[in-house]
């Protein structure tokens, strides 16, 4: 996480003191290997000078990138849904092939799109849960794990795993119907 932030914030950083693209790569590189130096209080620092200026703030970030996510995701399972139909009331096994193709390509392509938001959205969380001890995330972390409560990561589940196994059906169905499994008739 610290090697995501790093380069979040360094990006500033980068565009006025990169001379030309091959340092710039090599600084992009160089941060993602090596450990962050940022501390839980230069996020604290970072927030209050958010607030003074009156900038975008943490909060604001996640906001978006909840909303942006909520959104690609929601595409992405409407974009599903029109496919299946079209499987489903296709008449010829050549164009359920190529129906089954079409939204093999078409889903990755979202999943891409929807995945990256993810990311995202868990690096601005993960900021958020260690932003101050007093603040509602960690608050409700603690009250958590006091209670021993089973939990996973919901935005995980959606932006990782619900996706990809909504390309994995279609990748087995496409599969499927080229063996001649699964037929249009």
């Amino acid at each position: 996480m610290k090697n995501y932030i790093s380069l979040l914030l360094n990006k500033r950083y980068e565009k006025y003191c990169m001379k030309d693209d091959n340092q710039k790569m090599s600084t992009r590189i160089s941060c993602l290997l090596e450990p962050s130096t940022l501390s839980k209080a230069d996020f604290l620092r970072f927030y209050e000078k958010q607030r003074e200026n009156g900038d975008w703030t943490f909060y604001e970030e996640r906001e978006f990138m909840e909303n942006l996510f909520c959104t690609r995701l929601n595409y992405f399972f409407i974009i599903f849904s029109l496919i299946l139909m079209a499987a489903v009331t296709v008449r010829s096994n050549a164009n359920l092939i190529w129906i089954l193709l079409i939204g093999v390509i078409i889903q990755s392509l979202l999943w891409f799109s929807v995945y990256r938001i993810y990311i995202k959205l868990d690096i601005v969380l993960k900021i958020l849960h260690n932003l101050d001890e007093y603040h509602v995330f960690s608050v409700t972390d603690k009250c958590l794990k006091e209670r021993k409560h089973c939990s996973f990561k919901v935005v995980s589940l959606l932006g990782t795993w619900l996706p990809l196994l909504c390309v994995a059906i279609w990748c087995i169905g496409l599969c499927l119907t080229v063996l001649g499994y699964i037929s249009s008739n």
